[in-house]
């Protein structure tokens, strides 16, 4: 997070919606990126990835930002419950 906001961007962490709480909300110049952070516990990447996609969109942690006419990016981060860190990331 700390490197996020190094940048100049405004980074928010468990931003409330109306459904939940985001994980983490970057606003750029031109662009909101919306991530939802995952465990895998041993399943499938694909699976938790799309998992974490569909909570974004489930729980419409995009709607806030719709009518800031920038570019909006859903990305899901899955990581090891195993202590291997990232596994990978899915953007939508």
């Amino acid at each position: 997070m700390s490197c996020l906001k190094m940048t100049g961007w405004r980074v928010v962490s468990e931003l409330q919606s109306v459904a939940g709480r985001s994980d983490v909300v970057v606003a750029t110049k031109d662009g909101i990126f919306i991530f939802e952070l995952k465990m895998d516990k041993g399943r499938e990447f694909e699976e938790v990835a799309n998992e974490g996609l569909k909570q974004i969109d489930a729980n419409g942690y995009a709607q806030r930002f719709a009518v800031a006419g920038k570019t909006m990016h859903k990305v899901a981060l899955v990581f090891s419950s195993e202590g291997k860190g990232l596994l990978g990331w899915k953007v939508a």
